[in-house]
C-alpha cells in the first residue's frame, strides 16, 4: 500500500518502508518521505534571516565529499547552498554551536537532492533532537560514553585507540566513513525513521561485532 495514497499520510506505513532492508529504494521517495518521517510542514518553513556574517571554513574543504562526476559549477552552487543552511541553522539556534562534521549531515540531504528550504526543515528538527548533544559548547557531553564490556574495553585499552576514535561516524552520521552513496543513503532513512539514538547504536554493534571478532582472533 502506497503511504501517500491516505491523507494524511500513513507514516507508520512509511517507516516501516524506510526499516526494510534497501531502505526507501529511490531518490524521489526520498525527497517526498523524509519530511514526513519528522513531522516536517514543508509549507510552513521557517523565512530566511541573514543577520550574521559567519564563514563556514569546512565547507571550502568539502569539495572532496562530492561526486566526482559533477561540474564545478555544480560543486560552487552546491556549496553556496551549504553556507546559506548552515547559517540559517546558526541564527536560528542562536544556543548552538557548530562543530566540524555538520556541514557533512546538511550534504546529505543537497545531494539528495532537496532544496534549501527542504534542507533546512529537515536540519531545523535534527539539530533540536536527533544529533542537539553534538552542538553544545561543551562537546564533552557527547564523548559520556562507556564500555559496559569488559573483553571489548580490554580490546580497545590494548590497540591503544583514543576513546573518541569513533566519535565522527555520529557526528557526520556516518558520511566519512561509509563510501557508497546508497548504502550512506539506505543508513539515513534508517536514522530518520528510528530512535535519535539510532547513530549510536549502530557505532556500538559495528565496534561491539567487530571488537570482539579480533578480540576472539588474540586470545587464540
Amino acid at each position: 500500500m502506497d503511504p501517500f495514497s491516505s491523507d494524511p499520510v500513513d507514516i507508520t506505513s512509511l517507516r516501516g518502508q524506510a526499516l526494510t532492508k534497501g531502505g526507501l529504494l529511490c531518490n524521489e521517495l526520498r525527497r517526498r518521505a523524509w519530511t514526513k518521517l519528522l513531522g516536517i510542514n514543508i509549507y510552513n518553513i521557517p523565512s530566511y534571516h541573514k543577520d550574521k556574517n559567519q564563514v563556514i571554513l569546512d565547507v571550502n574543504r568539502c569539495g572532496r565529499c562530492l561526486p566526482k562526476e559533477l561540474l564545478i559549477e555544480r560543486i560552487n552552487s552546491i556549496q553556496d547552498s551549504l553556507i546559506r543552511v548552515l547559517l540559517r541553522l546558526l541564527v536560528t539556534h542562536t544556543d548552538l554551536c557548530y562543530y566540524q562534521g555538520l556541514h557533512d549531515v546538511v550534504l546529505t540531504f543537497l545531494l539528495l537532492p532537496l532544496n534549501e528550504n527542504i534542507t533546512f526543515a529537515i536540519m531545523n528538527v535534527l539539530v533540536q533532537y536527533h544529533i542537539r548533544d553534538c552542538l553544545y559548547p561543551d562537546i564533552g557531553r557527547t564523548k559520556e560514553l562507556r564500555i559496559n564490556d569488559s573483553q571489548l574495553e580490554s580490546f580497545i585499552t590494548r590497540s591503544e585507540c583514543e576513546y573518541y576514535f569513533s566519535l565522527s561516524w555520529i557526528l557526520t552520521w556516518y558520511s566519512h566513513v561509509v563510501y557508497d552513496r546508497d548504502d550512506l543513503l539506505m543508513l539515513t532513512d534508517l536514522f530518520l525513521a528510528s530512535h535519535p539514538l539510532m547513530p549510536i547504536y549502530v557505532a556500538t554493534v559495528l565496534i561491539t561485532v567487530v571488537g570482539l571478532r579480533y578480540w576472539n582472533r588474540t586470545v587464540r
